[in-house]
């Protein structure tokens, strides 16, 4: 999710897209902003995947708690 004060830049951005007074620097700007959170977003994902993937046993984990019951 953005922050607050990131959504406020990209509403100001989008509003000088839509009066086209966007300079070249500004938009380099806002793309620079939206790919940082995305790639920040793919990394957290990626770290929740690989702790959902350390949680889950294994066939040989189960098999060897049943023969211990």
């Amino acid at each position: 999710m953005y922050s607050p004060e990131l959504q406020s830049k990209l509403t100001l951005l989008r509003q000088k897209v839509a009066d086209n007074s966007i300079t070249t620097e500004e938009l380099k700007e806002a793309a620079a902003l939206l790919r940082q959170e995305r790639r920040g977003a793919v990394q957290n994902a990626a770290k929740r995947r690989a702790t959902a993937r350390a949680s889950v046993k294994s066939a040989d984990d189960l098999i060897a708690e049943l023969e211990q019951s």
